[in-house]
């Protein structure tokens, strides 16, 4: 598991907060996983469409959707980061998916 560093703490309770997760890190995170909007859609119990939605730049979704996907790409190993300058996904390196 990841270490709790402050700014890794301030990020997660801004984050549960504000709900700054962006289309393109669930995106990139679907992908390090690989896999297909559907398959993300089905494992949290969503359409596919709305997938799609969420990872659209601009298109504004329900923050219980948002929170839903979070959390189920957050139980396979991803983490969101962000900082002022940057974006990101993390893949916990003991995770199934890594390597």
């Amino acid at each position: 598991m990841f270490g709790t560093s402050p700014a890794i703490l301030t990020f997660c309770i801004m984050r549960k907060v504000l709900g700054v997760v962006k289309a393109c890190q669930i995106r990139a995170g679907r992908a390090m996983l690989s896999w297909s909007q559907q398959q993300l859609a089905d494992k949290a119990d969503l359409s596919r469409d709305t997938i799609k939605a969420l990872e659209t730049p601009g298109v504004r979704t329900y923050t219980a959707t948002v929170e839903a996907v979070v959390r189920v790409l957050e139980n396979e190993g991803l983490r969101f980061l962000q900082d002022d300058h940057s974006l990101g996904v993390a893949l916990d390196a003991n995770n199934s998916h890594a390597g």
